[in-house]
């Protein structure tokens, strides 16, 4: 099983905090994306599916969805 640590201080470092429109990640950890209120569900998934490719890219890693999405 891959290091969760190492996949995000190597893989998605630049994603912390950033925001893209009413979309984003935590400050902390770079694989929790929020919607800061206004974002749909497709900038939610396309946010999320940025962080995933650039991860595999640098990594070679794929990363999967653990939780389900809800309300959109």
């Amino acid at each position: 099983r891959p290091n969760l640590k190492a996949i995000s201080d190597i893989g998605v470092g630049n994603f912390k905090g950033v925001q893209s429109g009413a979309v984003g990640s935590f400050q902390n950890q770079a694989l929790v994306v929020v919607n800061y209120g206004t974002a749909h569900a497709a900038d939610v998934i396309r946010f999320g599916d940025a962080i995933a490719k650039d991860v595999f890219l640098k990594t070679g890693i794929r990363l999967e969805r653990e939780v389900q999405l809800m309300g959109f």
